[in-house]
């Protein structure tokens, strides 16, 4: 209700925040909080409430990061996110490949949004920098193309430049401290493995079952 959402959708909301509370070990307001600020930041319905909790407990369970950690991670990127048009999955599963590589939290967070910034900047040296790598973020129209697809094109575009060039030419484009990020993507061809990892794991209403489950029975044990 504090989100501002109505009675209705407080109530078709409920479920799906109980499943992440469950699922990640979080407080209930806490996951409240999250699953309705990404709802917000990405522009979504209370119909996608469900996509939010996927995405954060599927990315949890295919890194090393918790979902406690994803959700501070989106609370740094998410507006920065949705402009650059990633979608709440794709976002979560750049999240994990980061985590993967050491970054967690809202520092992960902070590390995605100084790459897309970073990454889109109309200066010389990063318009260059794009030249050189034969691709784009954009197209010819203007457009945002899909992250995924430019970050193997510049994996495979970089493949025949020296250490020195290629670095330079990495850092031009997503800055110093972005560098970090762009690198961790590079070394995992991207992030659709990530992604593909992500939708084999169980869902969040099944993981929530068995942990309900689970702490049904202990209670019972001690009774």
């Amino acid at each position: 209700l504090t989100s501002g959402q109505s009675v209705e959708e407080a109530f078709e909301t409920l479920p799906t925040v109980l499943n992440a509370a469950a699922a990640g070990g979080m407080d209930l307001g806490r996951s409240a909080d999250a699953v309705t600020d990404i709802m917000a930041q990405f522009q979504l319905g209370v119909e996608d409430a469900t996509l939010v909790t996927e995405a954060l407990s599927r990315s949890a369970s295919s890194s090393s990061a918790n979902m406690e950690q994803q959700a501070a991670a989106y609370a740094n990127v998410g507006p920065v996110a949705a402009q650059y048009g990633l979608s709440v999955e794709d976002t979560a599963a750049i999240l994990a490949v980061f985590a993967e590589n050491g970054t967690k939290g809202a520092e992960a967070g902070t590390l995605l949004k100084s790459m897309l910034t970073s990454s889109g900047r109309a200066v010389e040296d990063a318009t260059e920098a794009w030249d050189r790598l034969g691709t784009s973020l954009y197209d010819s129209q203007g457009n945002l193309r899909d992250l995924d697809t430019v970050l193997k094109e510049v994996n495979e575009a970089a493949d025949g430049l020296s250490d020195q060039e290629r670095n330079q030419i990495m850092q031009s484009i997503a800055g110093t401290y972005g560098l970090v990020g762009l690198n961790a993507l590079m070394a995992s061809d991207g992030f659709s493995s990530m992604r593909d990892s992500m939708r084999e794991q169980a869902a969040a209403s099944e993981i929530a079952a068995k942990m309900m489950t689970s702490l049904r029975n202990t209670v019972n044990s001690l009774i």
